[in-house]
């Protein structure tokens, strides 16, 4: 045998061995019943009469028992089956029907073989559970073998078999014994059931083999036991679970298989709850046990059965069935209610009826009712989404209604157009909690579900605006507290979330949508008016625009005003009626008429569509003209139901009478249907109407009743409100833009709520869902909502600007906390400075402990920071948020420094202003020791010397003050309050957003007259800050900056200090990126050009450190020099800091301002002349203070540098500038002055057109005839540069004589022989004692001076003669010798002698070698003369002072001019044309100098000089070859 044959024979014996067990077993229980009742013999001895089992022969030999035994098993039974007699009425059968059973199991062992049919194999089973006699142990065994061999396949059922097995269960029938033992059979039956059902084969499942009828058996069987109340709490869970799972597969499977409507004739009985299926004779129905599997037919009777359960109206089913109906289908529509929507007829069933059903149980008080109903709706709103729009409409308005208070519903609802047929009465308790819950789920379970609502409702004008209606019962529900305002808030947030991502605006959808919205609400605006006034609203509605772009084509007035009466949401029906039925509106009623679809509708329906529209008025004239318009309109639209429009009215009359007929409580005798057919003869243009016509008019108004819109309340009105909401568009899902709408529309009622709902959050989770939703809108780019929902923010904080008046400054004691005082705080300010003092010590005040103790505050900040810092503009709220920081910096519990980013920004408290004023008001008269003294106790090592009394203003010791100060300051420090500083450049390029940001700022300015406050100062400081960021936001703050500039003398000086830094940081931010703010800013700061110099000693140094910084930055020095106002209030400022007493200002200036100047402003060098000189150090510094020759000597080294880079004015102003150093009392700086103006006209090259003239006639000329002021003449120190300064001016003239201009040339000739003249008759002067000086050492150092002038007159005398410049009929002689004869006519007759001149006395010498020069002179007339060589003097080195600093190095220029040897004279042609030298102006009349200290007071440097200095000083000419 091979291995297949033997695993073949091996399964073969395995299921022969488990039949085998299951018929034992239900065999056993058989004859255990038999054998309790005392005639288990008499049935085996019938059953084994052929012998064939041993066992049965066995249980033969016993059946000869006494007939006394027989009888007994006769009476036992009989009393058990007195309750169900046996149905053939003998027990003689009835007991032959138990050996039968037991007959049926031992021939099937007989005859077992794997080929066995199911049928067959199940029979004896089956025969035992459908015997009404067995017990229910035995029906219970044999439940349980068919389970067992249909699960295990021993029995592979076929169609036939399947449908033998599920009738047989839903039949079963079994002699009820105890309870338990019957519940433990039902049980199984329900195990059996969803084996056979649900039971797997193959791909699929048995059940799907069923037929129709037997699934309704099925579905009956389960169902009837689900709703017994008397069976046990865990057979009837069993049961709810078994039908649920029962219930989803049958419409799951129907639904899917897309089979045709009709099928069988499937139909299911109503369950009961005091009448069980189970154990009860049934009638087979034909089609039981067809195969081929079930369809639409058993679902559609199926899902019919359980919605008709859930019908609150029909009293016969109790709550606990609905209970189990409603979860059943909740189950079922979960599980297939996608596919049962796309049936029509299931889907016709869930929309009509189970909706209807499900809306009506919200409108009652059960909250257990409510919650399943609830459930159910809101999964069929998730399955058959496209088709609920008339479900959610009448939901949302329901819940609505039941969840506003009473006296505010009515408003609410009728704003938002909601039918007065869905409302209802107020909810409590449980039920409310349920609706709120509910509510919730709607409209957050579903992402969309928010804007699906104003996309479908609000945007409709035929339907209620949901949306609107949901937000505002959400904002009014906040205030409830609790958990119900948990779920109002979490609605609200969730709008938000959608708000905060939404753009500005949407795309070409929702800007229809949009569009359609807005024309709603112009119809609602326009019915209001109508309402109010019928004639003023018919006026508005035919000038409005809204509705003449939506006119159809050829409209006129009336059909415009027709439509707006039969569309436009809000107008009062009686109003309509009335306007309606006037003689003056008909073509407005026919109009209005012709808007009704009449066609293929009966008349009573068309009547019921009218008058359901408009209140009919009641004088009858109003009503025959409605119904004539009815009639006629009627009449065109159905002309085979009536003959003409007077047929037509006659008939709508008799309508209306009959109505009030039919329905009208005063009418005791109603009317028949033969008696309105009677009325009616004839008058159908003088015929009948059908007699099924009226038969169907009179029914249809028999049973419902036709209603005016206000008679729409209660159930008929919920009827009519339903039917209305079904008839709507169908539902669209929201495009993706519409969400800013939105937002416009709601944030104005969610910005107010969600601020309520965060003051009164009880816990925090609402807290925190409050502020998020709050932060979402923030977060929104529609301004409006983000500044309401940033100021709501604020407001929550709590925090303004305003200090608590009770205060006070707590500070550390040996290492206990300790209420300080004003004099020991002034004791430590003055010791240690202000900065200390805020370090040191905190403010407490009451608000910083309120602040401290509300965690909603707190929280609150931490929101409104990151909200403004996330979105960067909160726009119409910047005050708000501002006055939040400027309240926190008056507080204490901010640290200003660390948000505005600089260390130097802090803020100090007013209490340490306080103390820091009184201290410096007191240090002077204090004695030196008393302060540290002070300091020591307060807060040295020591202990107090006298201990005081502490007296808080709260009765908290000062430990718990300051925990609680630190407390609120780290709460503060979390907050990201760093946007404030970064918001100019945020904002930078939205002039808008920073145009209010700037005003806000403006208004927290302080005013100039108020006293000091912190929140003041960090406004200020913030707004000048910001505007070195964007100083486009100067134009905001710049009044209330220049009322604080122009008042700065008042100020404190702390506030006039930041002030000014904050200016000159703020122009220098604006010239930085050359906004065009940035002149206006430096012409603000150009007011302290008239302040005084006590109030600008303080701001020196930070001025100068400013303007430095200006100056040293590149693009801003260009930017500055091309305004020039602008350069002109920097460049005074700059002039009057040297005045000011502040020495190191000035020289901060000198060592980083003006090299960065001279080296850079070419184009103002005048102006930078003058700076370098007004920097100068006076002669009175230079003799005294050791600093000022080495200051000296680096304003020297710019002004040469300026030389070597400048030309024309500016290097005259230089030179100028150069040579009043020439002039000081310094000697070193004299020096230095004489050598760099010696190496600056040295570098002039020979030739040069432009600079010879102005320097000899604006710059030497001029140091001329400032050394020879008496002052200058009676110093002997000032030898050396009087000869320093005659050598150079005569060596220049001879050196640069060529390229004069003739009248220049003559002009400096003669100024220059004036001026050698005038040192010349010094001597004179001296020798008579004319100066008033007297004495030696005066009269030999002008000696000396005067024998060098002369001697250098006398080479320029032989120069000019030798070159033919000078004649004997020149002019120029001529005024020479006038000028000459002027100074003194005994040096004219040296200089130059005239015939008949005698020399006499002391001169006879010197004329004799002028005369011996003249008579040379004259000698060589006659020959051409050798040309001369002019050499320049060599500069002397300047020696190095003792002491001091060298000065700055001044570069040597690159080469010398060497002098010529004897070129050959240049012959220049008469047509050579001269280059005409550039004009200069007369020069300006030079300062005089600081008086020199007298005699006794100079330094050494100023003694007279000796001979060998003399000498050296007579070298010094020029020597002519």
């Amino acid at each position: 045998m091979s291995a297949t044959q033997a695993q073949m024979r091996e399964a073969r014996e395995v299921w022969r061995l488990a039949v085998e067990a299951e018929i034992d077993t239900v065999v056993r229980e058989l004859r255990k019943s038999a054998d309790s009742e005392g005639a288990g013999a008499l049935w085996v001895g019938g059953l084994g009469a052929d012998g064939s089992d041993s066992e049965a022969e066995a249980e033969a030999d016993d059946s000869d028992s006494s007939a006394g035994s027989a009888e007994r098993l006769r009476a036992s039974y009989q009393r058990r089956r007195a309750l169900q007699p046996p149905a053939s009425g003998d027990l003689d059968a009835d007991l032959a029907g138990r050996g039968i059973l037991l007959e049926g199991f031992l021939r099937l062992r007989t005859t077992l073989a794997p080929t066995l049919p199911a049928s067959a194999l199940l029979a004896p089973f089956l025969a035992v559970i459908s015997d009404a006699s067995t017990t229910g142990p035995v029906t219970r065994s044999a439940l349980v073998s068919v389970e067992r061999l249909v699960a295990s396949g021993a029995a592979q059922l076929s169609d036939a078999a399947l449908g033998d097995v599920a009738r047989a269960v839903t039949h079963c029938r079994f002699e009820a014994t105890d309870a338990a033992s019957d519940e433990a059979v039902l049980m199984q039956i329900l195990r059996v059931l969803d084996e056979v059902v649900l039971g797997r084969e193959g791909t699929g499942r048995r059940g799907e083999r069923l037929g129709d009828v037997a699934v309704c058996e099925v579905m009956e069987t389960v169902l009837s036991m689900s709703c017994q109340m008397r069976l046990s709490e865990g057979l009837r869970r069993a049961a709810e679970m078994a039908l649920g799972r029962l219930v989803g597969f049958v419409l799951a499977h129907a639904a899917g298989r897309q089979a045709a409507e009709d099928g069988e004739d499937a139909s299911m009985a109503m369950p009961s709850p005091s009448r069980m299926l189970v154990n009860t004779e049934r009638q087979a129905r034909d089609g039981a046990a067809a195969g081929g599997g079930f369809g639409l037919a058993a679902a559609r009777e199926l899902y019919r059965v359980l919605v008709a359960l859930t019908d609150p109206h029909d009293l016969q089913y109790t709550d606990s069935m609905r209970l189990l109906a409603l979860g059943t289908l909740h189950q079922a529509l979960h599980q297939a209610g996608a596919q049962m929507a796309q049936v029509d007829s299931l889907r016709a069933a869930t929309l009509d009826t189970l909706a209807r059903h499900v809306l009506e149980l919200h409108r009652g008080d059960q909250a257990a009712l409510v919650a399943a109903a609830h459930r159910v709706l809101c999964v069929v709103v998730a399955t058959h989404r496209a088709w609920a729009g008339g479900l959610v409409e009448v939901y949302v308005g329901l819940a609505a209604s039941r969840l506003l208070a009473a006296g505010q519903a009515d408003a609410v609802l009728a704003r938002h157009s909601v039918r007065r047929g869905v409302r209802g009465a107020e909810a409590q308790g449980e039920t409310r909690r349920v609706l709120v819950e509910g509510l919730h789920h709607v409209l957050t379970g579903d992402g969309g579900m928010l804007a699906d609502l104003w996309a479908n409702f609000d945007c409709d004008v035929r339907r209620a605006s949901l949306f609107a209606l949901a937000v505002e019962v959400a904002a009014l529900g906040v205030a409830g507290g609790g958990a119900e305002a948990d779920a109002y808030v979490d609605v609200l947030g969730r709008f938000a979330r959608l708000a905060r991502d939404a753009g500005d605006a949407g795309d070409a959808a929702a800007a229809e949508l949009d569009a359609r919205r807005r024309y709603k609400a112009g119809l609602a605006a326009m019915a209001a008016e109508f309402n109010r006034a019928p004639a003023a609203g018919a006026a508005l509605v035919g000038r409005s625009a809204e509705l003449a772009v939506d006119a159809a084509a050829g409209e006129d007035a009336a059909g415009r005003l027709a439509r707006f009466l039969r569309t436009a949401p809000l107008v009062d029906a009686r109003a309509a009626g009335e306007f309606l039925a006037k003689a003056s509106n008909a073509d407005v009623l026919q109009a209005y008429v012709r808007a009704f679809d009449f066609n293929g509708t009966r008349l009573d329906a068309a009547l019921r569509a009218l008058l359901g529209a408009f209140r009919l008025p009641g004088e009858s004239q109003q009503i025959e003209r409605i119904m004539e318009a009815f009639a006629a309109e009627y009449a065109r639209a159905n002309p085979a139901a009536v003959h003409d429009k007077d047929a037509a009215f006659v008939l709508a009359y008799a309508v209306v009478m009959l109505n009030t007929d039919q329905h009208s409580p005063q009418v005791r005798v109603r009317m028949r249907q033969q008696d309105f057919a009677r009325n009616l003869r004839g008058v159908n243009g003088g015929e009948d109407f059908a007699p099924e016509f009226l038969r169907q008019v009179f029914e249809a108004v028999r049973d419902a009743e036709i209603v005016f819109p206000e008679e729409h309340v209660g159930r008929r009105g919920f009827a009519f409100a339903w039917q209305e909401a079904q008839a709507g568009a169908p539902w669209a899902l929201a495009p993706a833009g519409c969400h800013a709408a939105m937002l416009r529309d709601a944030w104005a009622l969610v910005v107010p709520a969600l601020e309520r709902a965060a003051g009164d959050a009880q816990t925090a989770m609402q807290l925190r869902a409050a502020l998020r939703a709050l932060h979402h809108v923030a977060c929104a780019q529609l301004v409006p909502a983000r500044s309401a929902a940033l100021q709501a923010l604020a407001r929550l904080t709590g925090v303004r600007p305003a200090a608590d008046g009770a205060s006070q400054v707590v500070g550390r004691l040996q290492r206990r906390a300790h209420v300080l005082t004003d004099s020991e705080m002034s004791a430590y300010a003055g010791h240690a400075g202000m900065r200390a003092l805020d370090s040191a010590a905190v403010l407490v005040t009451q608000a910083a402990l309120d602040f401290a103790a509300d965690v909603r505050a707190q929280a609150a900040l931490r929101q409104m920071a990151r909200s403004v810092g996330r979105v960067g503009d909160a726009a119409a709220a910047w005050p708000e948020v501002l006055r939040v920081a400027c309240g926190l910096a008056e507080l204490d519990l901010m640290d200003a420094a660390a948000v505005l980013g600089a260390e130097d920004a802090w803020v100090p408290r007013a209490a340490t202003v306080r103390a820091a004023a009184a201290a410096g008001a007191t240090q002077d008269a204090q004695p030196a020791g008393s302060l540290l003294s002070a300091f020591s106790v307060l807060w040295g090592e020591s202990p107090p010397r006298s201990p005081r009394a502490e007296s808080p203003l709260w009765r908290l010791p000062p430990d718990q003050l300051l925990h609680a100060v630190h407390r609120a300051r780290h709460a503060v420090g979390s907050a990201p309050l760093g946007f404030l500083m970064a918001t100019g450049g945020r904002l930078a390029r939205d002039a808008a957003a920073l145009g209010a940001f700037g005003r806000a700022l403006s208004a927290l300015l302080p005013p100039p007259d108020a006293r000091y406050s912190a929140a003041g100062l960090f406004a200020l400081e913030l707004a000048l800050r910001s505007v070195a960021v964007a100083p486009a936001l100067w134009v905001e703050v710049e009044d209330a900056v220049q009322r604080l500039l122009g008042a700065a003398a008042a100020l404190e000086p702390l506030v006039r200090q930041r002030l000014v830094e904050g200016l000159v940081r703020a122009a220098h931010g604006a010239l930085g990126v050359g906004h065009g703010a940035a002149s206006a800013v430096v012409r603000c700061l150009g007011l302290l050009r008239d302040a005084e110099d006590a109030a600008l000693d303080p701001l020196a140094n930070m001025l100068a450190r400013g303007l430095s910084a200006m100056v040293q930055d590149a693009a801003v020095l260009g930017r500055l020099l091309d305004l020039p106002a602008a350069w002109d209030v920097v460049r005074h400022l700059m002039l009057r800091l040297p005045h000011l007493d502040a020495p190191e200002a000035a020289a901060y200036v000198r060592l980083h301002a003006l090299p960065v100047l001279v080296r850079e402003a070419m184009g103002v060098a005048d102006d930078v002349v003058g700076l370098v000189a007004e920097y100068a150090p006076s002669d009175r510094a230079l003799a005294c203070d050791p600093q000022a020759v080495p200051q000296a000597a680096q304003l020297i080294g710019l002004l040469a540098g300026m030389l070597q880079t400048t030309d024309g004015l500016a290097w005259v102003a230089a030179a100028n500038a150069l040579a009043a150093y020439a002039c000081c009392a310094s000697r070193d700086t004299r020096q230095t002055a004489c050598l760099h103006l010696q190496r600056a006209l040295t570098l002039i090259p020979p030739g040069h057109s432009s600079l010879p003239a102005p320097a000899l006639l604006r710059v030497l000329l001029p140091l001329l005839d400032t050394l020879l002021r008496a002052d200058m003449l009676a110093d002997p120190g000032l030898e050396d540069t009087h000869a320093r300064c005659i050598s150079l001016a005569s060596s220049f003239f001879l050196h640069h004589r060529d390229t004069l201009q003739p009248e220049d040339m003559q002009a400096a000739w003669l100024r220059l022989v004036g001026q050698l003249a005038a040192y010349v008759r010094t001597r004179e002067i001296a020798a008579d004692d004319e100066l008033g000086v007297g004495g030696m050492g005066v009269a030999g150092h002008l000696d000396v001076l005067a024998e060098m002038a002369e001697e250098c007159m006398r080479n320029c005398v032989l120069v000019l003669g030798l070159a033919r410049v000078l004649g004997e009929q020149d002019g120029l002689t001529e005024r020479t010798r006038e000028a000459l004869e002027r100074a003194s006519p005994a040096l004219r007759r040296r200089i130059m002698p005239e015939p008949g001149d005698r020399v006499a006395g002391a001169g006879s010498a010197d004329a004799g070698a002028g005369s011996a020069d003249a008579g040379s002179a004259d000698a060589d007339a006659g020959k051409a003369p050798e040309p001369e060589t002019e050499t320049m003097p060599e500069p002397e080195t300047v020696p190095e002072p003792d002491a001091k600093p060298e000065p700055e190095t001044v570069p040597e220029p690159d080469a010398k001019p060497e002098p010529e040897t004897k070129p050959e004279p240049e012959t220049k042609p008469e047509t050579e044309a001269k280059l005409e030298p550039e004009t200069v102006p007369e020069p300006e009349t030079k300062p005089e100098p600081e008086t020199v200290p007298d005699a006794e007071t100079m330094p050494e440097t100023h003694s007279k000089p000796d001979n060998k200095h003399r000498k050296k000083n007579r070298v010094n000419i020029i020597t002519v070859s």
